[in-house]
């Protein structure tokens, strides 16, 4: 993708034609190589001899093979493994290949991987949720629960957070391990938000006109829906609907939102503040970029990742890190 759009399309079938060469000249040159072939997209099959096979020389040999196809750009080269005998159908032992090469996409440590089935129980999993996830949504599955935030001096209830949580007719309560994922994949994940804002909003709206007093409501917003166009106007739309002050609503984003476009979440952090939004940082202290991130972003609250809590009681550096992140948030 990136080639092509550096150098062209036609420059991008040449390379391709290139490579495929290169795979032919290896075929002949190398008699462990049984066959090659072109899998469509940016995907070669390799077919070897299984004796004495070696995965460390094989990626080696392809990388190189890529790189000759054209020396003045830097290509990284992943493969997805699979053993195969006469008896498999090519089919099925190339799609698998094609699973686990899928299954290190993003991953930079890793150059290739074996096939094994739990990638196949894994890609099932996620064909399911995105074949039921609208229906899901016109059902009403997606709800929230709320967790609430307590003063641990004195106990008192000082917030809340909403939690989407997907209750299936058949399976059951679904964690969000399970299709959060899932649904940041396919974009999905802002029909989801919208639908827990709209929910989280009309509860605490019923809770106000019982005469409660809630506190403010945290809710999430994912990546995706952070740079989404109709983020904002969503968002307002929901708050006027049900007449709920836009302080009374905080909006969690993450650390991994400003190694994105840190220029453009800026942007919408100012736009949020202009119309009285609060925002928070979740997770952090998971990340790498926490000290760049408080430097350049105006956020409102700070919220701990757990993991960095986690051996507070035992570890005195971890205790003297605590401290100073506390008294740095409060000095910003």
């Amino acid at each position: 993708k990136v080639f092509n759009n550096l150098y062209g399309t036609e420059s991008g079938d040449k390379l391709l034609s290139e490579i495929a060469k290169r795979c032919a000249l290896l075929k002949k040159n190398d008699p462990a190589v049984l066959s090659y072939g072109y899998m469509g997209a940016d995907h070669f099959l390799l077919c070897w001899d299984g004796k004495d096979f070696d995965p460390d020389e094989a990626w080696k040999t392809i990388s190189t093979l890529v790189q000759a196809s054209f020396p003045e750009f830097t290509f990284s080269v992943k493969c997805g493994l699979r053993k195969a005998d006469s008896s498999m159908e090519v089919s099925v032992a190339c799609e698998q290949a094609l699973l686990a090469l899928r299954s290190i996409k993003g991953s930079y440590d890793v150059n290739y991987v074996w096939y094994d089935r739990k990638m196949l129980e894994s890609r099932l999993k996620e064909i399911e949720i995105t074949s039921t996830m609208k229906e899901a949504l016109k059902r009403g599955d997606f709800v929230p629960y709320f967790q609430p935030q307590y003063n641990h001096l004195t106990g008192e209830i000082i917030g809340m957070e909403a939690l989407a949580r997907w209750i299936h007719p058949e399976k059951g309560l679904l964690s969000p391990a399970v299709f959060i994922p899932v649904f940041e994949r396919t974009g999905f994940i802002f029909e989801m938000d919208k639908c827990i804002w709209e929910k989280a909003c009309a509860c605490l709206r019923r809770w106000m006109d019982a005469g409660l007093n809630p506190p403010p409501l945290s809710v999430n917003v994912s990546r995706k829906s952070l740079y989404h166009p109709c983020f904002i106007p969503s968002l307002n739309k929901v708050v006027q609907k049900y007449n709920i002050g836009a302080d009374m609503l905080h909006l969690e984003i993450t650390e991994s939102a400003y190694m994105e476009n840190k220029e453009q979440l800026l942007s919408i952090i100012a736009r949020l503040h202009d119309l009285g939004y609060r925002v928070e940082m979740d997770d952090f202290g998971s990340g790498y970029s926490s000290l760049n991130m408080l430097k350049d972003i105006p956020i409102d609250i700070l919220k701990i990742d757990m993991k960095f809590l986690s051996d507070l009681q035992t570890n005195v550096r971890a205790g003297s890190v605590m401290n100073n992140v506390v008294r740095m948030a409060k000095w910003l």
